[in-house]
């Protein structure tokens, strides 16, 4: 499997991504606007505060899930979306 991209779309799923799975492409669309790494405004108690009200809901251990890609790129440990697609793939072994 391989991350093919990660794009902005400008409406709400705020972003999509491209997976290359061998015999075929996967997109999934995910996320919103308010996000970590959009919002300068969110700070790391709402970082905090999301993944405590998301962590029981969503599937995190699914590398293409709409739920790990949010968790990961979105509200990652940094507010970088570059730096985050990094330790995500690193995460995944992508």
């Amino acid at each position: 499997m391989k991350l093919l991209s990660v794009e902005r779309t400008g409406k709400t799923p705020a972003f999509v991504a491209v997976f290359d799975l061998g015999d075929k492409k996967k997109t999934v669309r995910f996320g919103t606007p308010s996000n970590y790494v959009s919002n300068p405004k969110k700070t790391k108690e709402d970082r905090t505060n999301y993944i405590k009200r998301h962590r029981v809901n969503e599937n995190w251990r699914d590398a293409t899930s709409r739920g790990a890609l949010s968790r990961f790129l979105l509200w990652g440990d940094s507010r970088s979306l570059a730096e985050n697609i990094k330790a995500y793939k690193k995460r995944f072994n992508i």
